[in-house]
Parts: C-alpha cells; sequence; structure tokens
C-alpha cells in the first residue's frame, strides 16, 4: 500500500512540475508563452496596433534569458496597419492565421530563416506581400498564402507537402519551384493567371483544380504525377502539349478548355475520366499506350 501511495505521490509530483514549467509573461509590451525548463517562448497574439515590429530573438525574465523559437496561432491576426515584421533566425514554427488578414504587410524579413512549420492560413489575405523566402520550410498548411495578390517570388525549396487553397488567387505569381514537394492539395494555384512556369518534378499527386484558370502557364513538370485530380489543368490556355510518363489516373475534365493544347502523351494511363479533353479545339495527337479506359 505504501509503495502504491508512493507512486501516486511521484507522479503528481512529476505533473505538478510540468505544469508549472510552462507560463504567460509580458516583457516589453509583448505577451509570451515561456518554458522554464527548456528556456524558450512563443510569442502570443497581442493585438499589435503599430505599423513595424522587431521581434527579439532573446530576453530576459526573472534573471533568466528565453529564446524566442515560435509564433503561436493568431499571433498577428489581422493587425491592419503592419507593414514590416523582422522575424528573428531562432524562429522555427509560424502558427495557424499567424498574419491572416494583414493586408497592408508587404515587407517580412526572414533572413537565414530556420523556419520548418508553416500554419493554415498563415498569410492568408496578405494583399501587399510581394516576396517571402522560406527555405527550410518542409511543411506548408492550407490557404497559407491564399489571396495573397501581390505575391511574385517565393522560396519554398525544401517543402514536402503543400495544403489546400496554399497559392489560391496569387495572381501576380509568375514561377513557383518546389524540387522536393511530393504531393498538391485541391485548388492549389486555382486562378493564378500570371503563373507561367512551375518546376516541380517530384510530385505524384496533383488535387482536383489544382491549376485551374492558370491562363499563362505554358511549362510544368508532370514526370513523376501519377493522379491529377478534376479540371487540375481546366482553362490552362496556354499549354501547348503535357507528358505524363508514370500517370494512371486523370480526373473529370482535367485538361477542359485547355484551348492551346495541341498533343498529351499518357504513357501507362488506366483510367483518363469523363470530359478530359473537353473544349481541347486544338488537339491533334493523344498518346495513350496502355489507356484501358478513357471516359
Amino acid at each position: 500500500m505504501k509503495k502504491i501511495l508512493l507512486f501516486f505521490i511521484t507522479v503528481l509530483a512529476a505533473a505538478a512540475n510540468c505544469h508549472a514549467a510552462t507560463e504567460t509573461v509580458t516583457v516589453d509590451g509583448l505577451k509570451y508563452t515561456i518554458d522554464t525548463e527548456t528556456q524558450t517562448a512563443t510569442l502570443e497574439a497581442n493585438n499589435y496596433s503599430g505599423s513595424d515590429i522587431e521581434i527579439p530573438d532573446t530576453f530576459t525574465y526573472s534573471g533568466a534569458t528565453y529564446t524566442v523559437t515560435a509564433l503561436a496561432d493568431n499571433c498577428f491576426y489581422y493587425c491592419t496597419k503592419l507593414t514590416r515584421v523582422t522575424i528573428p533566425t531562432t524562429v522555427t514554427s509560424l502558427g495557424n492565421y499567424c498574419f491572416d488578414g494583414c493586408a497592408i504587410l508587404g515587407d517580412i524579413n526572414l533572413t537565414e530563416s530556420i523556419i520548418t512549420s508553416v500554419g493554415n492560413c498563415c498569410f492568408r489575405g496578405c494583399k501587399s506581400l510581394g516576396n517571402i523566402s522560406m527555405p527550410a520550410a518542409t511543411s506548408v498548411g492550407e490557404s497559407c498564402f491564399e489571396n495573397c495578390e501581390s505575391l511574385t517570388n517565393i522560396e519554398l525549396s525544401a517543402a514536402t507537402s503543400v495544403g489546400n487553397n496554399c497559392f489560391y488567387n496569387c495572381k501576380s505569381l509568375t514561377d513557383i519551384s518546389l524540387p522536393l514537394v511530393t504531393s498538391l492539395g485541391d485548388n492549389c494555384f486555382y486562378e493564378c493567371k500570371s503563373l507561367n512556369t512551375a518546376s516541380m518534378g517530384m510530385a505524384k499527386s496533383f488535387g482536383s483544380y489544382c491549376f485551374y484558370n492558370c491562363e499563362s502557364l505554358t511549362d510544368i513538370s508532370l514526370s513523376a504525377a501519377t493522379t491529377l485530380g478534376e479540371s487540375c489543368f481546366e482553362g490552362c490556355t496556354s499549354l501547348t502539349s503535357i507528358e505524363l510518363a508514370s500517370a494512371t489516373s486523370v480526373g473529370d475534365y482535367c485538361f477542359a478548355d485547355c484551348t492551346s493544347l495541341t498533343s498529351i502523351k499518357m504513357a501507362i494511363a488506366t483510367s483518363v475520366s469523363a470530359g478530359c479533353f473537353y473544349g481541347c479545339s486544338k488537339l491533334e495527337t493523344v498518346i495513350a499506350t496502355l489507356a484501358l479506359s478513357v471516359g
């Protein structure tokens, strides 16, 4: 009985210590959640009303130095006056809705960034954001850059997955290189009307409406693609030729209204769904070596 009692006392003490390790503090007007064991800190939502902020890499609280490693969910949510933010190289993750609705945010300093995780809707509606570089980010959440209407250049060279609606209506984006991405979510580049070149040679899965109405798209690598979703390239009126060396499934209306498409090669396609080439008025050559079912 004594051993059992001692066990429970030990467990409760450990739980108490664990709980005590995290607390919310305010330093220099900014609210953080700190971990007293790891001496790390997460910047929390502060209802910030200024136009320019430089997030510190470290700060001192109660005699201890804490390293800022993350920005929490909603950290700068709808901070409508924010135009410039400097994020230190110590930060590795940006939470969901972190800069959502920061419509005039035009400058994010991420020099030598080590950010590896970018949450859902992180930069959604940042209509003034022109470029951003996150070379270490491996995960990019849903709607991350949705409606970033001024975004022309982005570096995501380490990303392996891109969520649904990630670049939805990024109408100024001209080219994209995602060398390690293996899957692209639904509506990923929906209505990216200026997108000319898309390099993603390792991508196997392309979601529905992935490049819908990307009317300037002329060059895209689909060498590893195995699955193309419904209406994936519908309305890509500048595409002239497509080669699908690995695709086995091509969704409904995948290339519908690709009015400049003249040739397509599908080496091992086993399923080509209804209306795949609807409205492809210039299509002259379709080579489907092993196609078993064409809708």
